[in-house]
């Protein structure tokens, strides 16, 4: 299990110089891994420009709520079998497919994770409150917005050197503007360095889809995520008035690649610019974040999407970054998951599933204590 309580000497040196905002936890291993503690807070605290209120779903699994998630400061690494956050080291995680990843994960407890596209949801509206949108490193090792902010390339290169890409930078050693809230205490890289899976949103057929209505995927086992999981029960569609979340309906199956969305009224994306129909919004592909899609779904809906960080950002748009972009991928037939903040923490694309590897995308772990 997960040793939360126990004070030692990296634990308090950690809480003290974070003014409480870090700590450290320690796996079934004994290994530490460091996390930021980011308690449980109301949506319209965060973003009241969504007009939704109550506690944000990244905080809530069914009837019960979270009091606290424990989210990795840095991206995910592997160590002696297991998925840790640590500072000043390859965030080789990205070097095993998610399916590798989630057992290592559970055998840590049953609520270490991967983060959840609710939990990034998260990120990007505590981004919104502080005015602020985090640089990260381009495969130079730089800020593609700001060339003098730079972290430590692993290939031992210096930022900068165009003679060749990096793959990643050490984690956490770029400055204070790759920090959340811009400050030396916040979560590192949740902008740059590697691509992040996230996971408990997917599009299927053009059809958004989230798993449950709140933080249910942080229990989930790798099979909901699935290319082929179009039947896995717990994924509902969103509807294209009410923002009601229901059962989706279809045709066809992933496997045979002739997967159709058949849920009335829900919220689609897809491939045409013309003839849309009432529920359906066309975005191109990788086009900008600051750019809204075609569509004509009510602004209540919309703003519910972004609540769950699956629409380009409304309310974030005043610090949404040149280069920031979004993909739907509405012509896939299989079931693809976001992967989020290569450019910037607005940015994703439903681009990943979990059982193919790719070298530009890791994960980050997250933990929170079992619920009774």
């Amino acid at each position: 299990m997960t040793t939360i309580l126990v004070k030692d000497a990296l634990r308090a040196s950690v809480e003290a110089a974070s003014g409480g905002k870090q700590t450290v936890l320690y796996t079934p291993k004994g290994q530490p891994t460091f996390v930021n503690i980011i308690p449980k807070v109301s949506i319209e605290s965060l973003n009241p420009a969504l007009g939704i209120s109550g506690v944000h779903p990244a905080f809530k699994q069914g009837d019960r709520e979270i009091p606290y998630l424990y989210v990795g400061t840095y991206q995910g690494c592997v160590l002696n079998g297991e998925v840790l956050s640590l500072p000043s080291v390859d965030a080789n995680a990205c070097n095993a497919t998610s399916a590798t990843l989630f057992p290592l994960l559970k055998a840590m407890g049953s609520t270490w994770h991967g983060m959840t596209s609710v939990e990034w949801a998260l990120m990007q509206a505590m981004a919104v409150k502080s005015r602020y949108s985090p640089l990260g490193a381009d495969v130079y090792g730089k800020s593609a917005l700001d060339a003098t902010q730079t972290g430590r390339r692993i290939d031992g290169k210096e930022a900068g050197d165009l003679s060749s890409q990096s793959p990643r930078i050490y984690t956490g050693s770029g400055p204070v503007s790759y920090r959340q809230d811009k400050k030396y205490n916040g979560i590192s890289d949740l902008a740059g360095n590697v691509w992040e899976r996230t996971y408990g949103a997917r599009v299927v057929g053009g059809e958004i889809q989230l798993y449950g209505t709140g933080n249910e995927a942080a229990l989930a086992s790798s099979a909901v995520f699935s290319a082929h999981g179009a039947d896995v029960p717990g994924w509902y569609a969103i509807h294209a008035v009410t923002g009601a979340f229901i059962t989706p309906t279809h045709t066809g199956n992933t496997t045979t690649a002739d997967y159709v969305a058949t849920t009335p009224n829900s919220v689609r994306a897809v491939t045409k610019t013309t003839g849309l129909a009432d529920n359906e919004f066309y975005h191109p592909a990788w086009g900008g974040t600051f750019v809204q899609p075609q569509n004509t779904l009510p602004e209540a809906v919309k703003n519910l999407l972004e609540l769950y960080g699956v629409w380009p950002s409304l309310t974030g748009k005043a610090i949404v970054p040149a280069g920031s972009t979004v993909n739907y991928n509405a012509g896939a037939t299989s079931c693809m998951h976001p992967v989020r903040g290569k450019n910037d923490i607005f940015q994703f694309g439903f681009a990943n599933n979990i059982e193919v590897l790719n070298s530009e995308m890791g994960l980050r772990p997250v933990y929170y204590a079992p619920l009774s």
